[in-house]
């Protein structure tokens, strides 16, 4: 594995452990390996950075932008500068320099496309309010706003990320409001005039993101890019599956292919919440058999899944918000995925039978 690539990967898992995703991006030109060649500060920056040391990476960086020789040179730096500050939680500097990104028309559009879903993916990866007044404080964000149906507003978002460029992430995230409201819409018996015109966007997206998920997959310095945006199509296709439509494609096939991407881009245990995600699919689908079982065994039972930090935060945390129902009722068919949650918290009374 080359040094940047190393330094990708790196990436990829710091973030990861700390819950925030955020795609990283990089030119399909060696402009990015000249940079990181030419330039010793961004490139010790661009090592501070995966190491978690961001404050060395912000100094680095600043460094690297006073010799920085032409518009994309600064804007990868730019944009880097944005997404350290985003992991270090300062979410006010994080979207001005995202902004200030994405507002820059020298720099390449596909880096606009990122400066600008980035925005979103740090909002749905934290849920935090303070960044949705952030984003739209000023136009050409405030023009979104919409009090009455907030999901709309980041729905928009991603849609302008993708006028500079359909990017995979951005259009996924276009594509998931769809299936989200054709699924609402299924349960409340809609129109069918309606839910054709939603299922044909929302097959229109689906087809832009599988055609920047293969660029992202024949482009080897984006590997580690390749298994949340599987991850991501995956739940849109169980999601549409859901509702009877079986025309999207195979959701099974989805998730064992996100799976896969796993363990061979990043490691195996980076797929916890994919077996997560994917073994609440099996028990919504075949609720008489154990499949989600063999999925889920190993987040209790394999030791290398100890370190995943992040997936045990949120099986504690789902004790008290809207994903109780689903992870109890699994429990409930699974004792030792009950045992398992009895270790991170939850309580014998949790599964009393009322």
């Amino acid at each position: 594995m080359s040094k940047k690539n190393i330094l990708i990967a790196a990436s990829f898992l710091t973030l990861t452990v700390i819950g925030l995703f955020v795609l990283m991006y990089f030119p399909e030109t060696a402009s990015y390996d000249e940079l990181i060649t030419n330039n010793v500060a961004f490139k010790d920056g661009e090592q501070a950075r995966v190491s978690g040391d961001h404050k060395a990476a912000l100094g680095y960086y600043d460094a690297a932008l006073q010799t920085a020789t032409n518009e994309y040179e600064r804007g990868e730096i730019e944009i880097r500068m944005a997404i350290v500050q985003a992991v270090s939680g300062n979410y006010e500097a994080a979207i001005k320099g995202y902004k200030a990104v994405a507002a820059n028309e020298t720099y390449p559009a596909m880096m606009r496309a990122y400066a600008v879903d980035n925005m979103a993916t740090l909002y749905f990866s934290t849920k935090n309010e303070q960044i949705t007044s952030l984003i739209f404080a000023e136009d050409p964000y405030k023009a979104l706003v919409n009090d009455e149906n907030p999901s709309i507003m980041y729905r928009q978002l991603s849609e302008y990320a993708s006028s500079f460029y359909p990017i995979a992430n951005a259009e996924l995230h276009i594509a998931n409001w769809y299936a989200t409201e054709i699924a609402r819409l299924s349960k409340e018996k809609a129109e069918d005039d309606v839910m054709n015109q939603y299922k044909a966007i929302l097959q229109a997206k689906l087809a832009s993101a599988d055609r920047d998920i293969e660029r992202v997959s024949n482009s080897p310095h984006l590997y580690s890019d390749l298994p949340l945006l599987l991850l991501m199509r995956a739940r849109i296709i169980a999601n549409i599956e859901n509702t009877g439509d079986p025309s999207f494609g195979s959701a099974e096939e989805a998730f064992a292919k996100a799976m896969t991407s796993y363990a061979q881009y990043v490691h195996k245990t980076a797929d916890a919440f994919a077996r997560l995600y994917y073994a609440e699919y099996l028990f919504n689908k075949y609720p008489d058999r154990e499949d989600f079982i063999i999925v889920l065994t190993p987040l209790s039972s394999d030791p290398d899944y100890e370190q995943s930090r992040l997936i045990r935060d949120y099986l504690r945390a789902a004790r008290m918000n809207n994903k109780r129902e689903i992870i109890h009722n699994m429990a409930m068919a699974d004792e030792q995925f009950k045992e398992f949650l009895l270790s991170l918290g939850w309580t014998s009374s949790d599964f009393s039978k009322k």
